[in-house]
């Protein structure tokens, strides 16, 4: 039998997720222990498969989890030791201070990067809210586990500081899609038609964007 953790709860059906080599069944309070196992074990097919994509996906990415490589924009740059006072990302390197252990300042190696990802993602919701016509109020980073962004009725945008290492193509898909939730806050039919029309290759982008799930836990 596949091991799971259970998580039980007043929804009405059972749910598998499988994420970063773990499977997480969620389950409404009466369903019994044995009908999960069931459950569990007529999913397993689909369950090894996506344990098995997880794996590749983090062998694929490991050097970036494990901060031998770095990404910006989606490109790989590595780390430069360099007579300097202070951490600086740019688009060939991050550049540290010589004789500094990683573990000492792997705090400020996360501010640099949110720092550069605050300008570079303000700037661009900037220029696609002014492009699609589609307005917003406020915008925050975000240290989420799960989400790339979010958009409240408030119209608040919060956007993954993480964002700044994908593809600009990718960015730019998830503040399109947290631009259209400010006209529709669901993913109806009106929804992905408005985002389909300032991204016509929207599903294509969408799919490669789960190939960078794993992204979320570097610089945990």
């Amino acid at each position: 039998m596949l091991e799971y953790e259970l998580f039980r709860s007043a929804r009405k059906t059972v749910g598998i997720t499988v994420k970063d080599g773990c499977v997480v069944v969620k389950a409404p309070r009466y369903v019994s222990a044995s009908d999960i196992d069931l459950f569990v074990n007529a999913n397993r097919e689909w369950i090894e498969k996506k344990l098995s994509a997880d794996e590749q996906k983090r062998k694929r990415f490991a050097d970036y989890l494990n901060c031998v490589k770095f990404l910006f924009r989606g490109r790989s740059i590595e780390s430069r030791a360099e007579n300097v006072k202070r951490i600086a990302l740019t688009s060939e390197a991050l550049c540290v201070p010589k004789g500094r252990d990683f573990g000492a300042i792997r705090q400020k190696i996360i501010r640099e990067y949110k720092r550069v990802a605050s300008e570079f993602l303000s700037s661009r919701l900037d220029v696609l809210s002014a492009y699609t016509g589609m307005t917003f109020d406020r915008f925050m980073l975000t240290n989420a586990r799960t989400k790339w962004g979010s958009c409240s009725t408030a119209k608040l945008i919060r956007l993954n500081w993480r964002l700044v290492m994908l593809p600009d193509g990718l960015s730019d898909y998830v503040i399109i899609h947290e631009l259209c939730h400010t006209k529709y806050m669901n993913h109806s039919a009106k929804f992905w038609n408005c985002v389909r029309e300032y991204i016509s290759d929207y599903k294509k982008r969408k799919q490669l964007l789960k190939e960078y799930s794993v992204i979320m836990d570097v610089l945990r």
